[in-house]
């Protein structure tokens, strides 16, 4: 049995990223809004606001994938059984499944019913249309999140994580070779494991660049994932050891990738067309 009692700093290291991962769905939606309110047209926003109440709804409502693996996971835990353990991560894990995959296929049916029921302009249901129909494919991934983070929460393998802004582009579309922090970790990693968290691995110069840096911090250890890789690209002997798409070499934005500060705000992954910096 496990006896260890929990201490409040552990109770406080537990909960508070629980409450902060709580915030992430409703301020997505938050911030898509505020984007479209710089546009001049008031539609960008009408449309946006109501697409953001609508997933914030449907997530809501799943919200439980991740309370209650938790507090499955918890008691797992505190019988020390390894398969309970591993049947509290499993068992939402396939709810989640069939959850997604039913939103993904009854996607036209949910928008038609939310659009009869608000019934906004045809030109705002036509561009919140749009915008339900590109995040609509993300529900997979938010309803897999719920799990793992709540099985991780309830196991109490939750681990700090600092953000860090590095940059070596600057306004261009290629890197300077030279490594800019912008905003460094505040805590310290000497015998920590350590996970670099990267949202595209092009030249690999500012990964490796980053991961000498901390390589000076002694770490425990060092390992890195990245969202995006374009490995035809590579001038830096480095790899990440989780990559989530191999990708061509294209200049990319959306999902926080940025051209001079532009287009990070858009809900997908797209080309920039050369016009825009040739």
């Amino acid at each position: 049995m496990c006896t260890n009692v929990l201490t409040d700093r552990e109770y406080l290291g537990i909960t508070i990223p629980f409450m902060l991962s709580t915030m992430t769905q409703p301020l997505m939606g938050a911030v898509n809004t505020a984007v479209m309110g710089q546009l001049p047209d008031p539609k960008y926003i009408a449309a946006v606001a109501l697409g953001a109440i609508l997933f914030n709804n449907i997530y809501w409502f799943f919200g439980f994938l991740r309370v209650s693996t938790s507090g499955y996971a918890a008691q797992a835990l505190g019988s020390d059984s390894r398969e309970e353990g591993l049947l509290a991560f499993l068992r939402p894990l396939f709810i989640a499944v069939i959850v997604s995959c039913s939103c993904i296929i009854l996607q036209k049916p949910i928008l038609t019913a939310y659009l009869s029921l608000v019934a906004p302009a045809s030109d705002v249901a036509e561009l919140c249309s749009a915008y339900y129909e590109i995040l609509i494919w993300g529900a997979p991934l938010v309803l897999f999140n719920y799990v793992s983070l709540g099985w991780l929460m309830g196991q109490t393998k939750v681990r700090a994580s600092e953000f860090m802004q590095v940059s070596s582009y600057s306004n261009g579309t290629t890197t300077s070779g030279s490594l800019k922090i912008i905003k460094d970790i505040n805590v310290p990693v000497d015998g920590k494991h350590l996970l670099i968290i990267e949202d595209i691995i092009d030249t690999g110069i500012t990964l490796n660049n980053l991961k000498k840096m901390f390589d000076t911090r002694n770490p425990a250890s060092v390992k890195l994932c990245a969202f995006l890789d374009k490995p035809s690209r590579r001038q830096a002997p480095i790899e990440a050891d989780y990559v989530g798409f191999a990708v061509e070499d294209n200049f990319l934005v959306g999902y926080g990738l940025d051209y001079a500060q532009h287009f990070r705000n858009l809900p997908y992954i797209a080309i920039l067309k050369e016009e825009y910096y040739k």
